[in-house]
């Protein structure tokens, strides 16, 4: 996992406000060195994302079941 990513300090929210504002950053256009490292970020950003919300699948249906 990326060192700038810590999944225990921020919220779910946070992250993706931040993979928000990186996509908002890439649609202006930035030079393409600075372009790659914004999408590395932004995919280690939706890895944790997805992870989080596998084990928040799996918490809802541990209750529902």
């Amino acid at each position: 996992m990326s060192k700038k990513i810590q999944k225990s300090k921020e919220s779910f929210e946070e992250n993706l406000k931040k993979l928000e504002s990186l996509v908002e950053t890439l649609e202006n256009g930035p030079p393409l060195e600075e372009a790659i490292e914004i999408y590395e970020k932004g995919m280690a950003l939706v890895k944790n994302l997805e992870e989080r919300l596998e084990k928040i699948e799996r918490r809802i249906y541990e209750v529902k079941n």
